[in-house]
Order: structure tokens, then sequence, then C-alpha cells
């Protein structure tokens, strides 16, 4: 144990050592991957949420994107700490079905019972 090592007490060469010089680079992929990954987990979701609703809600594909992201945005700010992934997924369509009741009640979105 180096105590006296002045760069174990600063952040800057710390993870100058850990990302190897080219932090930004590795900032931006994860990222690009973040979003790709909340887009892709967000259509399961939208679909998941509009399955288990009954009746027929008349959206497209964009809404369904975005109602999956915002649901799985909600789950992972309130329960994401105390969450798995099976417990995130149970979550997030039941918070997308209750976002997507709630825009056809409010009659933002239409729905065919």
């Amino acid at each position: 144990l180096n105590l006296l090592n002045p760069s174990r007490f600063m952040a800057g060469a710390r993870l100058h050592r850990e990302y190897g010089g080219n932090r930004n680079k590795r900032t931006k992929t994860h990222m690009i991957t973040s979003i790709i990954g909340a887009i892709i987990g967000g259509t399961f979701t939208g679909l998941l949420a509009r399955a288990v609703l009954p009746g027929t809600q008349n959206i497209g594909w964009g809404k369904t994107i975005g109602l999956g992201v915002v649901a799985n945005l909600i789950v992972g700010i309130f329960f994401g700490a105390i969450a798995g992934p099976i417990t995130g997924i149970i979550l997030g369509v039941a918070v997308g079905a209750g976002l997507l009741w709630f825009a056809i009640k409010q009659g933002w979105l239409t729905s065919t019972s």
C-alpha cells in the first residue's frame, strides 16, 4: 500500500489509468449502446404492456416504443436499486400498461374495447 502516491488521490489520474487515456471514446460507446438498449427494451415492454391491457389500442410503433422507454425509465429510477432483471421487466410492463390505460382515460389516445 503506497499511501504517498499522489495519483492515488487524484481522480483524473485514476480515470486515465482505468480507461487507458481514451475516456471520451468509451463514454460515447457506452451512451450509444445504452440508447439502443433502451429502444429495444422499450419496444418489448411497450408491446407487452399493450398485450396486457384489454381491447385494441390505436397507437403506432413510435408511441409503443415511447411508452415502453418511459415505463422502463420510471421503473429504473424508482426501483433500479432493488429490482432484479425479471422483476424489472414485470414492473416495466405493469407501469407501461398503467401509463397506456391512463393516456386512454385522459383521451390522449384512443381505444376500441
